[in-house]
């Protein structure tokens, strides 16, 4: 599976959907002050009638510090409720190189 790597906070990101079957939303999940600019990225796709299908995993990094909070992140991220499509959440270390596993495997 090819994967290709977009800076969200560049204005062109959003060109890049068109072409996807799967997106994976790294999280830094300790940084709960710029969550609201993660949900505003993430509302933006979810609004997209093209990305009904497409599956999103939203991965919370740095799970190993006590300041990371799956429930946290999935409330922040307005994703405790049912948007009619595939989305998972789960919790990795990049630094540990745990948890993509389980991901990339509900990814496809």
């Amino acid at each position: 599976m090819p994967f290709v790597a977009v800076d969200i906070s560049k204005e062109w990101w959003i060109t890049h959907l068109r072409r996807v079957s799967g997106i994976v939303l790294l999280v830094d999940a300790t940084d709960d002050k710029r969550f609201n600019i993660v949900k505003d990225k993430l509302d933006t796709v979810l609004a997209l009638p093209e990305m009904k299908s497409v599956p999103i995993a939203v991965l919370g990094n740095y799970f190993d510090d006590v300041k990371a909070v799956e429930d946290d992140l999935r409330f922040e991220l307005g994703l405790g409720y049912n948007h009619g499509r595939p989305i998972g959440v789960y919790m990795c270390s990049t630094v540990w190189k745990v948890g993509w596993g389980p991901t990339l495997q509900w990814l496809v």
